[in-house]
C-alpha cells in the first residue's frame, strides 16, 4: 500500500499546479518560521542530522513534505511538523522560499574516502538522475529527485541506508532501493562524504 501511496502523490504533484514551482518565496520568508527551528532561517540547517533546505528544488520540498502528512515518511519531529502546514499556497511558499536561496554547498576539502565517493558516484551512475556533483536543477517531472550535493553527511547517509533497509521509499521506478542494496554500508559513507564536500 505505501507504494501505491507514493505512486499516487507523485502523480498528483506531476499534474498539479504545486508541481510548476508557483510559489511565493517572498510570502515564503514569514511562513516558513516554522521550520526555522530546525532547518535554520535559510534552510541551511546547523544540525548535521537535519537536511539542508537551502537551495533545494521547489517541487521535491512539496513532496516531501506531502509524504509525511501521508504517513509515507515518518520521523517524531517532521511528521507533527508538516500535519501544521494544511493550505498547499502555504506549503508552494515555503518550499518556494527555501529553493530561492543559495544552493548548498560543501566544504571541498578532499581525502580518499572521497575520491572514492566521487568514483562510485559516477561507476554506479548516480549522475544520471541526481546529475554530476548533486546538483540538479531541474527536476525530471515524474521523480524530482532532490540536490544532494553540499548535504551534511550524516543526514546522507541515514538517508540512504534509510532507502536501503526499506524504512524510507525511494523512487516510483524502485531504481534507488536496488542500487542502495547492491552497496555496502561502507561505500555509502564514502558517497555521503563526497558529497557534502561538493
Amino acid at each position: 500500500m505505501g507504494k501505491f501511496k507514493s505512486f499516487i502523490v507523485i502523480i498528483l504533484l506531476c499534474f498539479s499546479s504545486f508541481a510548476l514551482g508557483e510559489g511565493d518565496p517572498a510570502l515564503g520568508k514569514q511562513k516558513s518560521l516554522l521550520c526555522s527551528g530546525c532547518h535554520g532561517t535559510t534552510g541551511s540547517s546547523p544540525d548535521k542530522n537535519v537536511p539542508k533546505l537551502s537551495g533545494q528544488l521547489e517541487d521535491y520540498i512539496v513532496l516531501a513534505v506531502l509524504e509525511f502528512q501521508q504517513g509515507i515518511r515518518k520521523d517524531p519531529t517532521m511528521s507533527s511538523l508538516a500535519a501544521v502546514v494544511q493550505n498547499v499556497t502555504d506549503l508552494e511558499d515555503i518550499a518556494a522560499y527555501f529553493a530561492s536561496q543559495p544552493r548548498m554547498q560543501g566544504a571541498r576539502k578532499g581525502n580518499v574516502v572521497a575520491a572514492e565517493g566521487a568514483e562510485l558516484f559516477s561507476s554506479e551512475r548516480c549522475n544520471y538522475c541526481h546529475s554530476d556533483e548533486g546538483k540538479l536543477y531541474a527536476p525530471f517531472q515524474e521523480n524530482i529527485p532532490p540536490v544532494i550535493g553540499g548535504q551534511h553527511k550524516p543526514y546522507l547517509i541515514k538517508a540512504m541506508n534509510d532507502i536501503k533497509d526499506g524504512k524510507r521509499p525511494g523512487d516510483i521506478y524502485g531504481l534507488m532501493p536496488r542500487l542502495l542494496g547492491e552497496l555496502s554500508y561502507k561505500q555509502i559513507e564514502a558517497i555521503a562524504e563526497y558529497l557534502s564536500q561538493i
